[in-house]
Order: C-alpha cells, then sequence, then structure tokens
C-alpha cells in the first residue's frame, strides 16, 4: 500500500505478474506434485537434484522465512495491535518497545498452537476470514474514497503522474523491465513454495487445487485494481 501511495498503479504490476506463477503452478507444478505423491517441495527437490540442493534449499528457506516473513508479519501484528488499543495494553509494560516484544511473543506462541491443533484446515479457514475482510474492506475504502473525490474521473485528474501501469526502464524503483525478472521469481515463490504449495498439495484432487489457484489468480487481479 506504500508502494501505490507513492508510485501508483504501476505497483499493480508486480501482482497482475503473480497470474503468471499461478499458472504454471496449477498446470506444470502441482500435477507433478499430486502424481509422484509429494508432500513436501523439499521432497520433490530431492528426488530431482539429489540431497544436497535439497538441504541448502531447506537452510535457505528456513532462514528467509524466520527473519523475513515471519519475522516481519508478527512484529508488524503486534505494531498495529499496539498502535490500535495502546490504552488497553498498557498494562502489559509501560515501555512501548518491551511492550512489543511481548506482543510478538504472545503472537507467535498462539499462532503455533493453533496451527498445531487445528492442523492445515485451520490455517486455511484462517485465510478465507482474513481474504474475506481484506476484500471487503478494500472495496469499502475504494468506494468510500472515490465518492469523496467526485468520481474516477477526478482521481486521473487529481494524480495523472500516478495512473500509469508501467513505469519508464530507466525508474529507480519500479521500471517496467522488472517483469521479466519477476517471471523467475514468481515461479519460485508461487511453485517452489512449502507455505503457499501446502494448500494444493493438500487438495483432494488435482481438479480442487487448479479451481483454488485459478480463483487466486482472480482474485489477484481484483485486489490489485483495489
Amino acid at each position: 500500500m506504500g508502494s501505490a501511495y507513492l508510485y501508483g498503479l504501476a505497483q499493480a504490476s508486480l501482482e497482475i505478474n503473480a497470474v503468471q506463477g499461478i499458472l504454471i503452478a496449477a498446470f506444470i507444478f502441482v500435477p507433478m506434485y499430486l502424481r509422484d505423491r509429494i508432500i513436501t517441495v523439499t521432497q520433490f527437490i530431492k528426488a530431482r537434484l539429489g540431497q544436497k540442493v535439497s538441504l541448502a534449499y531447506v537452510i535457505s528457506n528456513i532462514a528467509l522465512f524466520a527473519t523475513i516473513t515471519l519475522g516481519s508479519a508478527l512484529f508488524w501484528g503486534a505494531y498495529a495491535a499496539d498502535l490500535v488499543f495502546s490504552d488497553y495494553l498498557s498494562i502489559i509494560h509501560e515501555d512501548r518497545m518491551v511492550r512489543i516484544s511481548i506482543l510478538v511473543i504472545g503472537l507467535g506462541i498462539f499462532s503455533a498452537i493453533y496451527t498445531y491443533i487445528g492442523g492445515l484446515g485451520a490455517v486455511v479457514k484462517t485465510d478465507i476470514l482474513q481474504f474475506s475482510i481484506l476484500l471487503i474492506g478494500g472495496i469499502v475504502i475504494t468506494v468510500v474514497i472515490v465518492s469523496k473525490l467526485g468520481g474516477w474521473a477526478e482521481l486521473y485528474n487529481k494524480t495523472p503522474e500516478l495512473m500509469h501501469l508501467h513505469l519508464p526502464a530507466d525508474h529507480q524503483q519500479l521500471p517496467w523491465i522488472h517483469m521479466f525478472g519477476l517471471f523467475l521469481l514468481n515461479i519460485n515463490y508461487w511453485c517452489a513454495n512449502q507455505t503457499i504449495m501446502q494448500r494444493s498439495i493438500a487438495a483432494r484432487s488435482l481438479r480442487e487445487a487448479q479451481v483454488g489457484l485459478m480463483v487466486g489468480g482472480l482474485m489477484k487481479y481484483v485486489m490489485a485494481v483495489i
């Protein structure tokens, strides 16, 4: 959202281009995973490329997931909770950073227990709930903001420089040529990421997995526009 505020509609190209990876996952990788009864992406890499490559993959992904994905998710969740409910959470500790640190630990423990007890089914249900909240909230905010501006035309009149889906090749942050690199990154993220693939691998049939991925791709377009 911050990037979209700074650079405009061009930020949506990252989400739109993700559909390439979703299509490749749906029609190439997921059929291979289900045919070979693959449970984890690591298992697939080990069978195709050997033990050493799979071990390197596991170590690098654990490091990235723990420090970037999981760490940032827990921190921003705790930060948002403290920002909204600071008056109530002050009983935890007077110092804000200490309070946020305690919230991070608490959220981590709660998430681990919830996932362990509920399994993948609980995770999927949480995904559906979170997606519904994001989608409805995004639509409501979009409608309210556009109506306050006076319509879609005013959005273009007030910020014409932000209404470009692709920015020049020499743009420092979001050049249009980033799409070539995104193609490879999308294959890694949507086709070889255990966090993403575990939903499809756990599907009851190939058709269900493909339908789920295709619906996800469609929603990518919707969320990108919002």
